[in-house]
């Protein structure tokens, strides 16, 4: 759908002009833009508003789409949002499987969700399985604490984050640190093992495992 169609034969790939409320549908997918190049080879170029809509839980904005749809990838670019229940990610660009339902991310991001803050400079989402995984300079601050990741997965369904390789917890009233573990967001419940300690004004305790 489009206001207006353009053609001109001597434009190379022989794309086609659509300006005004532009609209694509494929399979299950929705694309909204302001105007788009479209391709004799099922790929397409969009400018301004660009949204993909994919079911009704997924949400992802930008001001930039290419999407080829053979292989049914997109690139989003600049002002790039996701929205899914009541996670936001926002980051410059967006790779994105429309095939897959996968994410992902080389540019640094920020997810907020409720009273938790996360940044990193990659990440991957899988829609289907509402699995985050995230890598380099992880960062997650809440009101309570502030925790440095090597590697963070975190499930928007379970609200449970899992972490793998060095973590540092740090809150007013004490520090943690551990390779492995995980956090319920629900429960406000804590699990952590490999290598952990905690250290407090007073004392330092080391364990095989702790629950906080």
């Amino acid at each position: 759908n489009a206001e207006h169609l353009k053609f001109d034969n001597n434009v190379g790939n022989g794309a086609k002009r659509l300006i005004g409320n532009v609209q694509f549908k494929q399979d299950d997918v929705l694309m909204f833009c302001d105007s788009a190049y479209f391709y004799s080879n099922n790929s397409l170029d969009a400018f301004g508003h660009v949204q993909i809509q994919q079911g009704d839980s997924l949400h992802l904005y930008g001001d930039l789409l290419k999407y080829d749809g053979n292989t049914k990838k997109a690139v989003l670019n600049k002002n790039v949002i996701v929205n899914k229940g009541d996670m936001q990610l926002t980051t410059d660009a967006l790779n994105y499987d429309v095939g897959s339902s996968v994410g992902y991310y080389i540019t640094p991001a920020r997810i907020v969700s409720k009273d938790n803050i996360l940044t990193s400079n990659q990440g991957y989402y899988y829609s289907e399985s509402n699995q985050l995984n995230f890598k380099k300079n992880v960062v997650l601050t809440n009101p309570q604490f502030v925790i440095n990741f090597d590697t963070m997965l975190y499930n928007t369904s379970s609200k449970i984050t899992y972490f793998i390789g060095p973590t540092t917890i740090k809150s007013k009233e004490n520090s943690i640190y551990c390779e492995d573990g995980d956090y319920d967001t629900v429960k406000d419940l804590s699990r952590f093992s490999k290598n952990a300690y905690t250290i407090t004004e007073q004392q330092k305790m080391k364990e095989n495992s702790l629950y906080y």
